[in-house]
Formats: C-alpha cells, sequence, structure tokens
C-alpha cells in the first residue's frame, strides 16, 4: 500500500475516473454540493483521502473527483494506492459530520439546536417554506456556521425558544420556536417576543384570537395519530401572526395548499 498527497486537477480527476468500476451510482445533487463548495472556496485540505484498489480502481472518493470536474478547480488531496478490492464493503460505513457537531467545534452554546435554528433562517429568507420554491441544494456546514457568526444574536433566541418550548409541552420544537420568533422579531421585536409568549405559556390568551386558534390547532395536531405536514404548520404560524398583527379575530385556524398562497409575514 501507498500513500502520497497529490493535487488533483480536473485532467487527472478524469484519468483517474477512468477506472472507476463497480461502484455506487453517483448521486447528482451531491455532486453539485461538493462542486459549490469547491468553487466557493470552502473546500480544503482535511487528511480524507481518496482510497484505490491494487489495479487502480476508485474504491472512495468518485463524488470528490466528479466535483473537481464540475468546479474546474485544483484541490490537494491524501492518495492512498492498493486497497484490497473487498474493502469496498466497509468504507462510508461512519457517520457525517453534522452542522452541530462543527457548532460544537467552535464552542457554540446549545450547537445542535443553534445549528437546526440556523438552517430553518437560511430556508426561510431562501423562499424554501414557500411550496412554490422547490430548493434542490442544501447550505453546507461551513455556509451554516458563516451566516450564525455574522447573526450571533441567533444564539440568544434559541436560549429562549429552550423554556418556550417547556412551556408548550414541545409541541413546537426548539429550532422552530427559535428561528420563527428569530424572523418575526424582525418585524417587529415587542410583538414577536408577546406573541410566542403567549402562544407557549398560554397565560393572557383572549379568546377567539388568532394566538388562541393557532394555540389549540397546534396542541389538537399534537395529540393526533395524523398530524399534518411541516409545510402547512408553518403556514399556520405564519397566517396567525399575519391575523395578530391585523387583530383580526379567528375562531378557527386553516391553511390549504390548493387555494391559498403560503403567506408572507407582514
Amino acid at each position: 500500500m501507498k500513500t502520497e498527497i497529490r493535487e488533483i486537477t480536473p485532467a487527472i480527476a478524469k484519468e483517474m475516473l477512468k477506472r472507476n468500476i463497480n461502484n455506487r451510482p453517483i448521486s447528482d445533487p451531491h455532486v453539485g454540493f461538493l462542486s459549490r463548495e469547491m468553487t466557493a472556496g470552502n473546500w480544503c485540505f482535511d487528511g480524507q483521502p481518496i482510497r484505490l484498489s491494487e489495479g487502480g480502481a476508485v474504491l472512495d472518493g468518485q463524488h470528490r473527483l466528479e466535483a473537481i470536474i464540475e468546479s474546474a478547480t485544483v484541490q490537494t488531496f491524501l492518495i492512498i494506492k492498493g486497497i484490497e478490492t473487498k474493502a469496498f464493503q466497509v468504507m462510508d460505513t461512519g457517520r457525517n459530520r453534522t452542522s452541530g457537531d462543527v457548532f460544537a467545534i467552535e464552542g457554540i452554546e446549545n450547537s445542535t439546536t443553534a445549528a437546526a435554528t440556523t438552517r430553518v433562517i437560511i430556508k426561510h429568507f431562501e423562499g424554501s417554506h414557500s411550496q412554490q420554491h422547490n430548493r434542490t441544494t442544501r447550505s453546507s456546514n461551513t455556509e451554516v456556521l458563516d451566516y450564525y457568526k455574522h447573526n450571533k444574536d441567533i444564539g440568544a433566541f434559541v436560549k429562549e425558544a429552550k423554556k418556550l418550548n417547556k412551556e408548550f409541552n414541545k409541541v413546537l420544537t426548539v429550532s422552530q420556536i427559535g428561528a420563527f420568533s428569530y424572523i418575526m422579531a424582525k418585524k417587529n421585536t415587542q410583538v414577536s417576543s408577546e406573541f410566542w409568549q403567549k402562544l407557549c405559556s398560554g397565560v393572557g390568551i383572549i379568546e377567539n384570537s388568532a394566538i388562541h386558534a393557532l394555540r389549540n390547532r397546534l396542541i389538537s395536531d399534537k395529540l393526533s395519530n395524523q398530524q399534518i405536514k411541516n409545510i402547512e404548520r408553518v403556514a399556520l404560524v405564519f397566517k396567525a401572526w399575519n391575523k395578530h398583527r391585523k387583530n383580526e379575530q379567528v375562531k378557527v385556524l386553516i391553511w390549504n395548499a390548493k387555494n391559498e398562497k403560503f403567506p408572507t409575514l407582514i
């Protein structure tokens, strides 16, 4: 078995892939994801190898090689040659590093929920909560961490969301409460704080108000065996917010994806 650290150009990647036989099917979205990371300069040498068999076939690394070609960049990799072909059966059985792992390494408090909350916020501002928007790409761990670092006030919303999550008996997740309260605070900080305190605690809610209708709907959904889809749950929260802002009375809160557009927060 031989090892070397080598710069892989698109031409070298193409040559290596010519011997890529009996490997798993290529995942185009994953190649696209890696390619964008390389193009953006987020990719760096981390010691993760490209592994080749005794005959030179690619056992591990085909997606990274395809991404080099797609991004037209040059990347440095550790190359390991001479691995027995049967070793392919046990490759890639480990757990991929999550955004929460990356946040923990950075020493960010409530790392898992902070990362999840940040992802929800990013999705919202990219329009991914709208049913009309079909997002096929996923934010990388680097992108999520960078967003958090540029918006560190998210951390305070995560802390508060953990308290509200307990008060609401986990009807909504910490990341949902944290993200939506953060997003709504961009519209009005005081109104957002009051909205979420009342919704989660149940204290001070006026009957037939939007908050009252939303709380009843979410609790009913939580107790139901056939829970609504996440997109509908988000739409209901946003719709209730808008009606609350308009001070409209609501007896029953409904959102119909077939007849209604996804609510835009006011």
